[in-house]
């Protein structure tokens, strides 16, 4: 599985919504495979992202077979809101796309900070 920034974005907005200090809730992604989504729950859980409990199991048909998130990391909320700017994300993905479609995390995070920079007319 490749990781989709896009998916990545998803769920940290999805996330933010949540009301503050509740209880650890089941999650699920509209309009993303669930097992897309859990993957990707999971990679961002190691990254420091997301703060999630994940369900795993050595055989059977799905190795993680349910989430349960309690929210974002201060590094999860550094990424959405450079993220959350429709104008930052686009051209981010755009330099992406015309330099050869595929970035490490790092590499993503650091051009979607410089284009934010740029667009707020900081040096």
């Amino acid at each position: 599985m490749r990781i989709d920034f896009d998916v990545v974005r998803q769920i940290l907005i999805t996330l933010e919504a949540m009301p503050a200090n509740q209880q650890p809730q089941l999650f699920s992604l509209s309009g993303v495979d669930e097992n897309i989504a859990l993957e990707h729950l999971e990679i961002m859980s190691k990254r420091g992202l997301v703060v999630a409990s994940l369900g795993t199991v050595a055989t059977g048909p799905r190795r993680i077979y349910t989430a349960y998130v309690t929210g974002l990391t201060w590094e999860g909320h550094e990424f959405l809101e450079n993220a959350r700017n429709e104008e930052v994300w686009s051209k981010t993905k755009e330099i992406v796309k015309e330099k050869g479609g595929s970035v490490s995390f790092e590499i993503f995070t650091g051009l979607m900070t410089a284009v934010a920079m740029k667009l707020f007319g900081v040096e």
